[in-house]
């Protein structure tokens, strides 16, 4: 419901996506960028970014089998792994950058409204808490699938483990957020909620 009405405009679901998926997102960055890269980029900078690219064009997204909120998160997921991708090409081409300097002047793009107002929320922090009080390879596994949808099977071959293991860790890790946060949110970001163990 909240993912349909921010596309539709509506200042406060959009406030309600923005509080409960940048935690995901900020996790998504902090594993892409890497521990050396995390030193340079802060991974806080690329989720103001990609909340600055996705929130004009939330109105163009279209539901995959009568359900919006996946397609969202693909969808900030893709726009994540760009702005990593770029910075880390750019940490590359100039390896004198400063370590604390931030990409494309973000901080222009932090003003005052929904952004700004919905990151300082305290949700936001109780999601960040409760991912990290997950194992690391738990969070792997949620960045992987859950936020940039890739089966099972990819998920295994990048992590070197079983789709048994996958599927096992994925949905312990979603059950112990779900019993620890305040509403269902989750359940509509997962991708393919009745996947058996050998999905895919």
């Amino acid at each position: 419901m909240h993912a349909r009405q921010a596309a539709a405009g509506d200042e406060r679901s959009i406030a309600w996506i923005v509080d409960r998926f940048s935690p995901l997102l900020l996790a998504q960055a902090r594993y892409r960028l890497g521990p050396a890269a995390r030193q340079q980029v802060p991974a806080e900078d690329l989720v103001h970014e990609t909340w600055a690219v996705a929130l004009p064009r939330l109105g163009t997204l279209e539901p995959r089998e009568g359900r919006l909120a996946p397609v969202l998160m693909k969808y900030l997921s893709n726009i994540l792994l760009n702005r990593v991708n770029q910075a880390i090409r750019g940490l590359i081409r100039d390896r004198q950058r400063e370590p604390n300097a931030t990409l494309d002047d973000l901080a222009e793009r932090r003003e005052r409204g929904v952004i700004t107002n919905a990151m300082r929320r305290e949700i936001r922090e109780t999601i960040h808490d409760e991912l990290l009080r997950l194992s690391e390879r738990e969070r792997e596994i949620l960045v992987l699938r859950l936020l940039e949808q890739r089966t099972g099977t990819e998920v295994a071959d990048a992590l070197g483990i079983s789709r048994e293991n996958v599927y096992t860790r994925y949905h312990r890790a979603l059950q112990v957020l779900r019993s620890r946060l305040p509403d269902s949110w989750l359940d509509e970001l997962d991708p393919d909620p009745d996947d058996p163990p050998d999905e895919r």
